[in-house]
């Protein structure tokens, strides 16, 4: 659960499909306890009611499947809450900035499930929308449209799978979601720039400076793994052949 981002959000009552909501499929088993939870009030200090933000595509990573959406909204229900928002995981399952949030080969090494979750709900905001309904809690929609993926270039000519690709200078970009990929008018841009900062920019090159981080880092990789780089001390830095390639456009470079 996460708190409620400051980002434009657009928020949509799912009501439509309170009807399925209200069945029980007996293939999905039935929830013996429920008769014995109680509707606990959370009012805050001030009187107004809490309500937990489930965000979906996170959840995802660490696998779920049917039982494990269902647990979920049982742990809310047994908390007392009476409605629920839920982040939406939007259809295209773009690339964001972290990959263990993105759609990925399950055998990365970086514990992310997402496809296996996938693959195994069908709809994930769905089976969400379901669960939550189903044991009589409001379910609340949040999309969020510029949190659309990271919109990798790649050169011209190239091409991916399972990415719709917008052309721009000097490739084409891929990995936004659908909202976006059928919509590039709304993607994220850079702001114009000054005109004091355009003469700096067509000034030529006198000299480059490059820098690493080489310093120790923990990463944590899954609920219970971490990958940890120790660092490198001086000493142990060798200096690397750097070659530079050049294109003014950002197209195809050559090299210098």
């Amino acid at each position: 659960m996460m708190k409620i981002p400051k980002a434009l959000t657009i928020l949509l009552i799912l009501v439509n499909f309170s009807a399925f909501a209200q069945t029980i499929d007996a293939s999905m088993g039935k929830v013996g306890d429920l008769s014995l939870l109680k509707e606990l009030p959370m009012p805050t200090k001030s009187g107004k009611i809490m309500a937990p933000v489930v965000d979906i595509m996170p959840h995802l990573r660490g696998f779920h499947g049917y039982k494990e959406v269902r647990d979920e909204m049982i742990f809310l229900k047994k908390l007392g809450f009476k409605r629920v928002y839920f982040i939406l995981s939007q259809p295209g399952y773009s690339a964001f900035s972290d990959p263990t949030i993105s759609v990925m080969s399950p055998d990365k090494g970086t514990g992310n499930h997402t496809l296996e979750s996938i693959l195994a709900l069908g709809d994930p905001n769905y089976v969400y929308l379901y669960e939550a309904q189903r044991l009589g809690m409001e379910a609340w929609a949040i999309i969020k449209p510029y949190e659309s993926g990271t919109g990798f270039t790649i050169p011209h000519g190239a091409s991916t799978a399972l990415s719709k690709q917008i052309p721009t200078i000097g490739g084409q970009h891929i990995n936004f979601d659908n909202l976006i990929a059928n919509n590039p008018e709304l993607r994220i841009k850079r702001k114009p720039e000054q005109d004091s900062i355009l003469l700096r920019l067509k000034e030529p090159i006198q000299s480059l400076e490059v820098a690493f981080s080489l310093d120790a880092f923990r990463d944590k990789t899954s609920a219970k793994k971490y990958f940890e780089f120790k660092g490198l001390s001086d000493a142990a830095i060798q200096i690397p052949e750097i070659t530079l390639w050049h294109r003014e456009d950002n197209g195809k470079y050559t090299k210098e």
